[in-house]
């Protein structure tokens, strides 16, 4: 059976928004659909669902109605025979986001779809998704999984806590009720650190999460584990127009009182770098800005209190936050006698070792000199301005991303279930959400939106795979008629991305050689993939190539591919860092990282208790201001021996790359879910102009229509 455009539109009614379940539309198009969808949406009605279970009802639902195309009441018929045989794929919930306030989250609406035995008689919501994942657990002692997908801005972090705060509710006890109240708790603190304004979103995920809620057989929770993927941390030195750094800067200077600016060494937003625009202008905040997140940054403290952080760990991570912030601050001019560099204002690079208990020498030096082996002698080298700027770039971003990862490992350890359990623990039942970054289309599309992106290639495949490819598996096995559903298989741009020859393979060679540029990159792209329909070779610049994605195309500009993904911290900024005196930032440097380079699941124990030193007051630093400048590192160079400027690459060449970490955690997330039964939340963007947006409904038409054929 196919259900298209082409079908006589006399039979197709207007939409009504009479349909919760668009499967039961008479007529499926595109218009159709938008029609219905459109109703709903103006009627206060966000969510819509497709049912998967073929049973009685929905036949004799098409039946009552006069359907005369032929073809479609062949197809119910050969529904109707194979009723009894469990035809049951899977449950998507579409929504699209209202991005207003909605009272359809109370308490009665968490008991209305309570243990719900016949959807049928309720509306869509995104409990209903919740309950049925918690039934079907409690049932068959499996993991389950539901995956959140979509546009960026399409409401997936809204829906994730949404649903994890009706799985408490479902467990109905007052068995722990203080693990429930934290496991809700750490999505907003999550927020904080790993969400960020962008030019489609206000708070836009710049990492994907995996909340996996563990349960006892009878479905009381035991704990809770989140796994943290792919953080974009390029965003602490650099963003796009329209754009903000993470949430927890803001809320910092918010928040913070005076006293407590001064002890970490903080004035005016507007003085860091890295909180200003893309094109250099200072941050401001607006009265209501600095109101909201002024009572965001309280939030946070009770949060983490709430969830076990000690008053030494809030102190511990608002001083590496200050210190990303100064250390960005950090300047360097060319030295025309030696080639290399000196730091023109070294207060911030005073306020930085003073924050972190570093030697202020040894981290000037590790700043502005990179250090290899060679032949069994250690041999140092001048960086040029450009260097220094991406070696300390690259400290600021590491100091990040590895603090949100020790901010995981401790939640982690807040929330883990008994120890006692031992190895039940794998045994359990579990279920699994998942959030991630969603798809993106910028004016400017760079290194992070070809990530985020090729991984929501994996997940549509993931969706495919559940929907239609094992169905039809089933179908075949069990001798079951069935017709081959035409749909939009994106097994081939997987291929694209992450084959032997693949853009991220080909990206990693060519990082390997010191004279590559990112159009040498382009070139490559294209020799090994200009005859595929998937890649497209732009004549705007030699830096921009696109791929037609599944959910359209988009023209990337590789401006900066090659040094991002290389990305590296030179051994001697590691090696100043691990002497720390501050046991927790040592640590940071010292743990062994897992193959997707994070911290927060590292085989090696995080043992040091927060403790931090003494330190001057901001005064004092500020009367030595003048004392600083160029001083130190004019005598450093002296003992530093030059050598010729490529040296320094063979120290980052030889590192691990950001897509070498990309692709192992797409695996272990992907290993992650495969196992487990899933259901689908698609979330869409939003309605313009008197109509649903194009991009959102156009790819959902896809979908239903595929679902019809089945």
């Amino acid at each position: 059976m196919r259900v298209t455009s082409e079908y006589d539109h006399s039979y197709r009614t207007a939409g009504k928004g009479e349909v919760d379940d668009l499967s039961k539309l008479e007529f499926l198009d595109e218009q159709a659909l938008i029609n219905e969808l459109y109703v709903r949406y103006k009627n206060g009605q966000i969510y819509f669902k497709f049912c998967e279970e073929l049973n009685l009802s929905l036949i004799q639902y098409r039946q009552k109605n006069d359907i005369k195309n032929r073809e479609i009441q062949e197809g119910l018929n050969i529904k109707n025979r194979f009723r009894s045989s469990s035809t049951y794929i899977g449950d998507v919930l579409i929504a699209v986001n209202p991005f207003k306030q909605l009272n359809i989250y109370e308490k009665e609406q968490h008991k209305a779809y309570s243990k719900v035995r016949f959807r049928s008689l309720l509306t869509p919501h995104v409990f209903w998704v919740a309950d049925a994942a918690y039934q079907r657990m409690l049932f068959h002692k499996a993991t389950q999984c539901i995956a959140v997908s979509g546009e960026s801005g399409a409401g997936k972090t809204e829906s994730t806590k949404l649903m994890i705060q009706h799985i408490i509710y479902l467990c109905k006890s007052d068995f722990d009720k203080e693990l429930q109240k934290k496991i809700v708790d750490v999505n907003t603190l999550l927020e904080a650190f790993g969400n960020a304004q962008t030019c489609m979103n206000s708070n836009s995920s710049r990492f994907g999460k995996f909340v996996q809620i563990i349960f006892s057989d009878e479905g009381q929770i035991l704990g809770a584990k989140v796994y943290d993927y792919l953080l974009e941390k390029s965003r602490v030195v650099n963003h796009g127009p329209g754009e903000r750094n993470y949430h927890i800067f803001y809320y910092m200077f918010s928040g913070l009182e005076k006293e407590e600016l001064d002890y970490y060494y903080l004035d005016s937003l507007e003085n860091f770098r890295i909180l200003g625009t893309s094109a250099g202008c200072k941050a401001y905040l607006t009265k209501s800005e600095i109101k909201y997140c002024k009572m965001m940054f309280q939030a946070q403290k009770d949060i983490m209190k709430r969830v076990g952080f000690l008053d030494e760990d809030i102190t511990l991570i608002f001083t590496i936050l200050a210190a990303v912030l100064h250390l960005t601050n950090i300047s360097f001019c060319q030295d025309e006698e030696t080639d290399g560099v000196y730091i023109d204002d070294e207060y911030p690079l005073e306020v930085v070792s003073n924050l972190l208990c570093l030697d202020q020498e040894i981290l000037a030096t590790a700043l502005i000199s990179s250090s290899n082996v060679t032949k069994g002698e250690k041999v140092v080298s001048l960086k040029n301005k450009d260097q220094a700027n991406d070696g300390r770039d690259a400290l600021a971003k590491a100091l990040y991303e590895r603090l949100f990862g020790w901010i995981v490992h401790q939640i982690n350890e807040l929330l883990q279930p008994n120890s006692a359990l031992g190895e039940k623990l794998d045994l359990l039942p579990s279920i699994g959400i998942l959030d991630m970054s969603g798809f993106e289309n910028f004016s400017l599309n760079s290194f992070e939106q070809l990530c985020i992106n090729a991984a929501n290639e994996h997940l549509q495949f993931y969706f495919n795979e559940h929907i239609f490819l094992q169905e039809e598996e089933e179908y075949f096995n069990e001798g079951i008629p069935f017709d081959i559903v035409d749909f939009q298989n994106n097994e081939d741009l997987i291929e694209v991305f992450m084959g032997p020859l693949g853009l991220f393979a080909l990206l990693d060679e060519e990082s390997k050689f010191p004279r590559a540029s990112d159009s040498s990159l382009v070139e490559k792209f294209y020799s090994h993939w200009k005859n595929s329909d998937r890649y497209v070779r732009s004549r705007a610049t030699d830096l921009t190539f696109g791929i037609n994605h599944y959910a359209g195309r988009v023209i990337y500009n590789a401006k900066g591919f090659l040094e991002k993904n290389r990305d590296n911290l030179s051994q001697n900024i590691i090696e100043c860092l691990k002497n720390s005196n501050i046991e927790v930032v040592s640590e940071l440097f010292s743990v062994e990282r897992t193959e997707s380079g994070s911290i927060s699941r590292s085989a090696t124990a995080f043992i040091a208790k927060p403790y931090l030193p003494s330190r001057p007051k901001s005064n004092d630093l500020r009367r030595q201001r003048d004392s600083f400048l160029q001083k130190r590192t004019k005598s450093i160079k002296k003992r530093i021996q030059t050598l010729k400027t490529n040296t320094i690459q063979k120290d980052k060449l030889n590192q691990v790359t950001v897509t070498c970490h990309f692709r192992n955690s797409l695996a272990e997330l992907l290993d992650k879910m495969k196992d487990a039964e899933p259901f689908f939340v698609r979330d869409n963007f939003k309605i313009l102009a008197e109509q649903l947006s194009l991009e959102t409904t156009e790819y959902s038409t896809k979908i239903f229509k595929q679902k019809q054929n089945l």
